[in-house]
């Protein structure tokens, strides 16, 4: 509702001109607040679908083929990859949890499952010492399929030759080359194999479903060029090429695009604070010069506490990406809307919960991983595979510790 009085208020407006006045002015967030004009334009062709953009309502946008459903794509995939590199983690650390305790369990499907995961995300040598052990599970096909994948590189999938694990593997290799899930994203929210064992069973979801989501949600994202490509995005401008043109900003603000050689929180917080102490006189300053109907739209719309959270996001992202979980779960906590801290809301994308899960499993927070990983299964039905995944893994470490202390 907020979000459409807001563009009734900016219908009419005049586009200003205003003199740049330094690197913050040539983003998007002031380009609108200066220029209401330009954002009515921008969003003109779907608003119902920009109202979801704005509020990260990824379900709603699926299946949309305007812009905002091209933008929603865009951030779908980005979540999938998220989501997959928590699972292959989570797989990683199941595995040597299961082997460490009381060693893996006979028969079982599990060490094809971890090699699988491992294969799939580019790790040849750790898939290859798994998809070995996985040679006596008790199921044929998936013997087949560890011996065959375990000399392949990842990404080529060996023949099927009427193997059932192969076969799904091929299609996997196929759906992300020609862009088309089809129903292979039912392998996130469904279990692909159940083992009972114990009066108990074991439930296995498929591994390599959230990569091959990603990638059929990048094809159906597109290309989005001009303003409606950064609205409401980490990044602040384009450059003349339509490219994302981040130095410009940040660079002469002193703000580094690196993530440092050494993963420490402090390093993290100390940007976050340099970034503050540019982004809050400049908001300020903002707000006093634009008209009516662009201030409405910086207070309405929490312009600049999205855009702040959009850039922290993206900077825990290349944090995990460089190896720096403990820098990545400063980033996501700082911007984090502490108000609403357990929702999904214009501030708290979907994005800052997988970062959260992530850098908690990757720094030993198992349970809080899991706590975020929460928010994410209550908003996307396919978030339930690694939600399952790190509660059984939660629950392992848990009773380890439960020994540990009995014997303490």
């Amino acid at each position: 509702m907020v979000f459409a009085l807001a563009l009734v208020a900016c219908e009419n407006a005049a586009e200003d001109t205003v003199e740049e006045l330094g690197p913050l002015d040539r983003t998007w967030v002031a380009t609108i607040a200066r220029s209401p004009a330009r954002f009515t334009d921008a969003i003109a062709d779907d608003r119902a679908g920009w109202v979801m953009v704005h509020n990260h309502d990824l379900v709603r946008l699926e299946g949309n083929g305007s812009t905002a459903g091209r933008r929603g794509a865009a951030a779908r995939a980005a979540l999938h990859d998220d989501l997959a590199r928590i699972e292959a983690e989570a797989w990683q650390r199941l595995g040597k949890r299961w082997e460490a305790r009381s060693g893996l369990p006979e028969g079982s499907a599990l060490p094809f499952f971890v090699g699988l995961a491992a294969w799939d995300a580019g790790d040849q040598e750790t898939a290859r010492g798994w998809l070995h052990r996985a040679s006596g599970a008790d199921d044929d096909d998936i013997r087949g399929a560890a011996l065959a994948l375990a000399g392949t590189p990842p990404g080529n999938a060996p023949s099927p030759d009427g193997n059932f694990w192969l076969q799904r593997v091929q299609a996997h290799i196929d759906g992300r080359g020609n862009g088309d899930a089809g129903d292979l994203g039912d392998g996130a929210s469904s279990p692909v194999l159940r083992e009972h064992a114990d009066g108990h069973e074991r439930l296995f979801h498929d591994p390599m479903a959230h990569r091959t989501l990603a990638t059929a949600h990048r094809a159906a994202a597109g290309t989005v060029e001009g303003l409606a490509a950064v609205l409401f995005s980490p990044c602040p401008a384009l450059d003349d090429q339509g490219a994302c043109d981040a130095a410009s900003v940040w660079q002469p603000l002193g703000l580094s695009l690196e993530a440092g050689d050494a993963d420490e929180a402090e390093a993290a917080r100390s940007w976050v604070r340099a970034l503050d102490a540019k982004l809050d006189p400049w908001a300020k300053r903002l707000h006093d010069e634009v008209s009516d109907e662009g201030r409405e739209l910086l207070l309405q719309l929490r312009l600049v506490p999205g855009f702040r959270a959009q850039v922290l996001l993206d900077r825990a992202r290349q944090a995990l990406r460089a190896g720096h979980p403990r820098q990545a779960q400063a980033y996501a906590q700082l911007a984090l809307d502490l108000e609403h801290p357990r929702e999904v809301s214009p501030v708290n994308a979907p994005g800052l919960y997988a970062a959260l899960a992530e850098a908690n499993l990757r720094t030993g927070h198992t349970r809080e991983a899991l706590d975020a990983l929460q928010v994410l299964t209550d908003l996307l039905p396919t978030v339930a595979g690694v939600d399952e995944l790190v509660g059984d893994l939660a629950v392992l470490e848990g009773l380890d510790r439960q020994g540990d202390s009995k014997e303490n």
